[in-house]
């Protein structure tokens, strides 16, 4: 994952959002038009982003059990605790863009969740992936291996898959035909 943060820019997050907002459009445009197949496919990319998700945040980096663990329960610990009194602003920075790409991680399956759903909800959506965040960081703190366990993880995860369901539904109410209103609605009389 850290890897991935060091290219956390302005303009790779700028185009990150621009991506995420095409890919919510074509796949509601798609779904307007042929729901099977597009349910169909935003569920296939759905599993192989959750797979590479699980793969980023579960693969140990020590030995099982083996300890060497950090566990942050303290929201906004990392940027606004105590330690930052220590950090350069290098350290606040990384840190920062750490949490923009955990939410970054999660815009891609607000989106797919929301576009697989049969009546998709937002707040159904975020809380899926909370639900999902939570585990990856339970298993993180029972594997012992290595990584840090972090309720801004959760945070920053769910306001991701926010994030991706909102555009659906943003998108969904954007490309919709508009409902004929008032008199004219039943047609001529």
């Amino acid at each position: 994952m850290w890897r991935v943060v060091l290219y956390v820019t302005p303009l790779s997050t700028a185009l990150f959002v621009v991506a995420a907002s095409v890919l919510a459009l074509v796949l509601t445009l798609w779904r307007s038009r042929a729901p099977g197949p597009a349910r169909w496919t935003a569920g296939t990319l759905g599993s192989a982003w959750l797979l590479l998700t699980l793969a980023a945040t579960l693969l140990p980096t020590q030995p099982l059990g083996s300890g060497g663990m950090a566990v942050f329960l303290t929201p906004g610990e990392g940027l606004w605790g105590p330690d930052q009194l220590f950090m350069d602003a290098v350290e606040r920075q990384m840190i920062l863009a750490l949490q923009i790409a955990n939410a970054a991680m999660f815009v891609p399956l607000g989106i797919l969740a929301s576009t697989t759903a049969r009546h998709p909800s937002v707040l159904r959506t975020t809380l899926l992936c909370a639900g999902l965040s939570l585990l990856i960081e339970l298993a993180q703190l029972l594997m012992a291996a290595g990584r840090v366990v972090d309720v801004d993880d959760v945070i920053f995860n769910s306001a991701g898959a926010l994030l991706g369901a909102a555009l659906v539904t943003l998108w969904t109410r954007a490309t919709a035909a508009p409902k004929p209103s008032g008199r004219h609605a039943a047609g001529p009389a």
